[in-house]
């Protein structure tokens, strides 16, 4: 009761309520700002990954096309597999066959120049009647020595004289006999030849088809295994 009346006296003595004097500060507010974002590891990680695989599947595409390549050379160049070194050994011309064994193993242009690594030189056939050699023989040939036995997959033959039709042939000693290890092709410029896989250590560039001017020449003969 002491209380109560005391507070009573206090008021009154505080008088009345004045609005113009009273006066409430508004409450500052502060602007909240846009949420922060934490960008932790793991939201990296699939992307790494994304990046690494397309990097891989680039390299996988490149080394394809890379084989592919290799294996389909334009213009009939040595391909695919490790050059095995040939040395052109001797003419090829039969007695059987009616030949007389003399193809040109002599003059300005020997056998060894088909495998100098020179292409202004050539070994060359001599030269016929006709392109069927005259109806003197059904072909002539050069003798190449792999130096050992080995399943060439392929031969590449150049010429200055396109127009020549040949096949190779392969066997086990330089004087023959000789089994067919290819198709027939004509040789333009520069041809390969796929072989057929026979192990041998002579092959043999059989020319059954002279042309224009019925006298071939042999500039190179490279071989793959």
């Amino acid at each position: 009761g002491a209380l109560a009346a005391e507070l009573r006296q206090s008021i009154s003595a505080l008088g009345s309520f004045d609005a113009d004097r009273t006066f409430i500060a508004p409450r500052s507010v502060l602007k909240e700002s846009a949420p922060h974002r934490v960008r932790t590891r793991g939201g990296r990680l699939p992307l790494l990954l994304l990046v690494c695989g397309l990097a891989l599947l680039a390299i996988v595409i490149g080394a394809l096309a890379l084989h592919g390549t290799k294996g389909h050379s334009p213009g009939g160049a040595v391909s695919g597999g490790p050059t095995v070194p040939l040395q052109a050994v001797g003419s090829y011309d039969p007695p059987s066959d009616g030949g007389d064994g003399s193809e040109h193993n002599t003059g300005p242009h020997s056998i060894a120049d088909a495998t100098d690594h020179n292409p202004s030189t050539f070994w060359t056939t001599d030269i016929y009647n006709t392109a069927q050699f005259g109806g003197l023989k059904p072909g002539v040939g050069l003798v190449l020595d792999a130096g050992r036995a080995t399943k060439l997959t392929r031969l590449t033959v150049t010429t200055d004289t396109p127009g020549l039709t040949a096949e190779i042939k392969a066997g086990s000693s330089a004087s023959g006999p000789f089994a067919t290890d290819s198709s027939s092709r004509t040789v333009s410029g520069t041809t390969t030849f796929p072989l057929n896989g026979a192990a041998a250590r002579y092959y043999l560039v059989w020319i059954t088809l002279l042309p224009p001017g019925n006298v071939a020449h042999v500039n190179e003969v490279r071989a793959t295994s």
